[in-house]
């Protein structure tokens, strides 16, 4: 929690960059059409979990953190 406020979801783009630049090693750079096929995928998740407000890093800041803004607000705001 120190380093990411959302682990979950850190974890889930670097998976997908980590895939990604195992099919970059093994293709042969960006001529290949793969390469370009496996880049799609860790921007696509990027935004899904960033910029959709239905979902991801949205959601998670969203209405569901109230319930520690009412009980205990000075706690959550030095966190």
């Amino acid at each position: 929690w120190s380093y990411s406020r959302h682990p979950n979801y850190f974890g889930e783009m670097l998976q997908w960059w980590c895939a990604w630049l195992v099919a970059y090693a093994a293709a042969s750079g960006p001529t290949d059409l793969a390469w370009w096929a496996t880049s799609a995928s860790p921007l696509f998740t990027m935004h899904v979990l960033l910029n959709i407000p239905a979902t991801g890093v949205a959601q998670a800041n969203g209405k569901g953190l109230k319930r520690y803004y009412d009980h205990c607000p000075e706690e959550y705001a030095r966190y």
